[in-house]
């Protein structure tokens, strides 16, 4: 019926089909083709317009009239590859219909995806007469698939990277704990304190990149706090460093002394990381500089008026410049628009910086840029303050007390763990007790369960992980304190860690003094 259709209304506009139709029947099919919500579309043999119908003129921008006698190029547009537009040709020089995915222009300029099928009409003579061109929008379709297709991307690299994590974790964990007892037992003079000092800034660098591809991989809700951002953006550019070309330089102007924000740490960083990828993108080729700079400023009702909805105040600005080609005026106001880029398909999901500007609308603030083609571009973010200064860290914290003679049940399946952290809280006077099975350590548990003060459990182990160990262990002794120390960071919420009776959870790889730091709190918690 379709074919029919398209032949009966061909027919109608002269095409050189010789057939009687009543006034009526053409009033009809006219009526059903312009109320269609496919495009329609009709070209001579030589593909000049002759009608389109109001969807495909809405779809597009043209008139009826803009269109007819102009030939359908318009169709086209840079983005379709030439083996498609040859099976295109091909197709219709042989009198054959065809049907794909064409990138189609608008009269802005702006392109959308057509579903489209084009049929070859032939006249009484049985040489092509005209092409009717059928045009549906797919471009929401599209994107939607694009969206769901890079979700279940970043859900399958969040997999992976929660796999390896614990693992990567756990060697991290052994290199930094036996450095540290390495160091403890040569002297300050010795060269060995040099190489020794060097693995454990190179553990910590390790560490710092598993927790960053962690970040970014893991779909969390957002979980706001008031924070003092500057160790974030500090961290982020330590980070950033060894992920972009070496060509591009990285000037950094952080202040320590500034107000707190109420945001999501993840975020934040997420915020610094997405900026600075795009600014050392621009220059990929021909090298420059990258400027980041954070500080406080306060902002006028004049400023706020251009830039709502905003409250005159105190902000944080976090300023990312770089000294790449610039961005395009004709493009500028469209970059924090969803999916829309200027990188190479592969390199960008356009996803970047709307999300971006959600983020920071969410919290009450606001992103602004200025570009000029070859002079590089400055984005400027501002966060509102909560009018708290930043925190600072108790001195008695830093001298407390590392020593002590408690009893301690260490729970991990990784032998070389339990051993070296056995050696350094050893070291300190602590009665340590090891065991690598969960169910054995249980079993020993369930015997004397008063000759313990604290347990240290590990959360993924054979047979019994560290959640259902700590909850046999709390059902036993309720009062027991228990320390979970994992290499996954988002893998248990804290409801699940509380009503297994786990007290204080720990990420590894962890520091010696931060490590007896934790058992000192809970051992004197319940003091």
């Amino acid at each position: 019926k379709d074919l029919e259709l398209i032949e009966k209304l061909a027919g109608y506009y002269g095409l050189g089909l010789q057939r009687k139709r009543t006034m009526e029947a053409q009033n009809i099919l006219i009526s059903a083709i312009n109320n269609a919500s496919e495009g329609f579309v009709i070209t001579d043999s030589s593909g000049k317009t002759k009608f389109a119908n109001p969807a495909f003129c809405s779809m597009t921008g043209y008139s009826n009239e803009e269109l007819s006698g102009h030939y359908a190029l318009f169709l086209e547009s840079q983005c379709n590859d030439e083996a498609t537009l040859a099976d295109i040709t091909l197709a219709i020089k042989s009198g054959l219909a065809w049907a794909g995915t064409l990138s189609c222009s608008r009269k802005d300029g702006n392109y959308y995806i057509g579903d489209v099928s084009l049929i070859p009409v032939r006249s009484d003579r049985g040489d092509i007469a005209n092409i009717v061109s059928i045009v549906r929008d797919i471009s929401q379709e599209v994107r939607l698939q694009e969206q769901l297709a890079q979700s279940q991307k970043m859900e399958a690299i969040g997999t992976l990277a929660g796999g390896i994590a614990h693992d990567f974790n756990n060697i991290i964990f052994a290199i930094i704990g036996y450095a540290e007892l390495a160091k403890d037992m040569s002297s300050e003079t010795d060269p060995v304190q040099t190489y020794l000092r060097h693995i454990l800034e190179s553990g910590d660098r390790a560490a710092n990149m598993i927790r960053q591809i962690l970040t970014f991989s893991h779909q969390s809700n957002p979980e706001k706090t008031d924070l003092n951002i500057t160790p974030i953006i500090k961290e982020g550019l330590k980070f950033l460093r060894g992920a972009i070309p070496s060509s591009v330089e990285i000037i950094h102007d952080i202040r320590q002394d500034l107000p707190n924000i109420n945001a999501d740490p993840t975020q934040v960083y997420q915020i610094l990381m997405n900026l600075c990828t795009n600014a050392a993108y621009s220059m990929k080729t021909s090298g420059g500089t990258l400027s980041v700079t954070l500080s406080a400023v306060e902002l006028g009702q004049d400023f706020t008026d251009l830039h709502g909805p905003l409250a005159p105040g105190k902000y944080v600005r976090l300023t990312v410049s770089d000294t790449g080609a610039g961005i395009s005026p004709k493009i500028i106001s469209r970059i924090f628009e969803p999916y829309f880029t200027t990188k190479s398909v592969g390199e960008g999901t356009g996803l970047g910086l709307s999300v971006l500007h959600g983020i920071v609308k969410s919290y009450g603030g606001t992103v602004t840029v200025y570009s000029e083609l070859g002079q590089g571009a400055t984005f400027n973010v501002f966060f509102p303050t909560v009018g708290v200064e930043p925190p600072h860290v108790e001195e008695a914290d830093t001298q407390m007390n590392l020593f002590g003679n408690e009893r301690i049940l260490w729970v991990d399946d990784e032998k070389i763990l339990i051993e070296m952290s056995r050696d350094y809280l050893e070291n300190l006077g602590y009665v340590v007790t090891s065991n690598q099975y969960p169910l054995k350590a249980l079993e020993l548990f369930r015997k004397n369960p008063q000759f313990f003060d604290v347990v240290i459990t590990d959360l993924t182990m054979p047979k019994m992980s560290g959640i259902e160990l700590a909850a046999e262990m709390s059902a036993i002794r309720p009062d027991i304190p228990i320390i979970m120390c994992t290499g996954f960071s988002h893998i248990v919420s804290e409801s699940e860690t509380l009503r297994a009776g786990i007290v204080s959870v720990i990420h590894k790889p962890i520091s010696r003094n931060a490590l007896v730091r934790a058992i000192r709190k809970v051992i004197d918690l319940k003091a």
